[in-house]
């Protein structure tokens, strides 16, 4: 028999420590966490083989392996751990350190862990297209005042919409773009784990309608044990996101295919700002519901900055759209201003550090299940 050298990776356990994996000593392998695992498929079931890949800092191991997302972070594990070793802790930090891992631009990586370092980087963008187009004073008024005295706000006037799509445009490609290269090294290197080969994504394409379908239905958080009220907020979040993707290509429509002038469908009886406000009230109460959950099993289940940074800035995108549109109605110039502009900022954050931040998530866990359902290694589902 032939030996296998192991050479442990104390860099990438130092890292996993530092980012929220400092039990993962803890665990003796007792296989709780596997057995208490309500979706874990039945062959080679999560997430007692990571835990003891982690502990030897097998990080090649841990990249490639499609497990670790999928897991939903319920906590079951971790709850029943007789020893405290936290394994759903354990395989956030290792999503975390596989998003670093395949990450396009790392110092971006580096500096999403960081709202305040993440929020200066946006701030920059949007602040520079300010200054390009002579409007860094977001307290002059560039509207004008009605016969009747009042003031009919349109941030056109502001900041004109060809120039912000001019910038996020290539914000949005950008995030798609690094996006997809981290997701095509993650599939190459699972199908090369597997003893697959780096086949292309053509021959799991059956398997990627079902898994959407499932997605859309978030029956896997149904199966989960202590968390399955997470649920709801997380359906409201995907569907609000859903909504406005509808409503931003709705108005490029209008803009651009149709002609129509900016602010011309910005009236509250034009459909697209049904579809858009419900959307956003989607995303306020999703946010609200998922922060309020998570602040609710702290006492059981830790959560590090990473996992706070995306739900604060969900909060803040949806809080500082609908005060925009509110302080806009009632004729508040200097308000309106400032809340569109700190709007675009944390939109822009968004976009920049989608690949980075947790919304990562939505990628990656996306192809480690369309991975599993192609290879009959099924989550189960309630």
């Amino acid at each position: 028999m032939s030996d296998i050298m192991v050479e442990p990776d104390l860099n990438f356990i130092k890292g996993l420590t530092a980012s929220g994996a400092d039990t993962v000593k803890k665990c003796y392998q007792c296989a709780t966490c596997s057995v208490v695992c309500n979706i874990a498929p039945e062959g080679g079931p999560f997430p007692r083989k990571e835990m003891v890949w982690a502990q030897w800092g097998l990080k090649d191991k841990l990249a490639a392996d499609p497990d670790v997302w999928l897991c939903h972070n319920c906590g079951d594990c971790t709850k029943h751990c007789p020893r405290g070793a936290k394994p759903a802790e354990v395989l956030g930090a290792l999503r975390k350190a596989t998003i670093e891992k395949y990450a396009m631009i790392k110092p971006l990586a580096g500096i999403a862990s960081s709202f305040a370092g993440s929020f200066v980087v946006a701030a920059i963008v949007i602040i520079g297209l300010l200054a390009a187009i002579g409007h860094l004073n977001v307290l002059a008024n560039y509207h004008e005042v009605g016969e009747d005295g009042h003031v009919n706000i349109i941030f056109n006037n502001f900041l004109n919409t060809h120039y912000v799509d001019a910038v996020f445009m290539p914000l949005f490609m950008l995030a798609v773009l690094t996006a997809g290269y981290g997701v095509m090294k993650f599939w190459n290197d699972i199908c090369d784990g597997a003893g697959l080969g780096k086949y292309t994504g053509r021959n799991a394409l059956p398997s990627i309608l079902p898994t959407l379908l499932q997605i859309m239905q978030h029956n896997v958080f149904s199966a989960c044990g202590v968390n399955k009220d997470r649920k709801i907020p997380h359906l409201l979040a995907l569907v609000s996101f859903i909504l406005l993707f509808i409503t931003t290509n709705w108005a490029v429509v209008y803009l651009y295919v149709l002609g129509w002038e900016p602010g011309s469908y910005s009236s509250l009886h034009n459909p697209l700002k049904w579809v858009g406000n419900i959307g956003a009230i989607m995303l306020l109460a999703g946010a609200f519901l998922l922060i309020r959950n998570r602040k609710a099993k702290e006492a059981t289940q830790s959560s590090s900055a990473f996992d706070w940074n995306l739900l604060y800035l969900i909060l803040l995108i949806g809080v500082t759209g609908f005060l925009a549109q509110v302080i806009r109605m009632a004729g508040i110039v200097p308000g309106a201003q400032v809340m569109y502009v700190l709007h675009l900022i944390f939109i822009a954050q968004l976009f920049i550090f989608a690949p980075y931040s947790k919304l990562a998530h939505l990628f990656y866990r996306t192809t480690a299940m369309v991975f599993a359902k192609h290879t009959g290694r099924d989550l189960k589902v309630a």
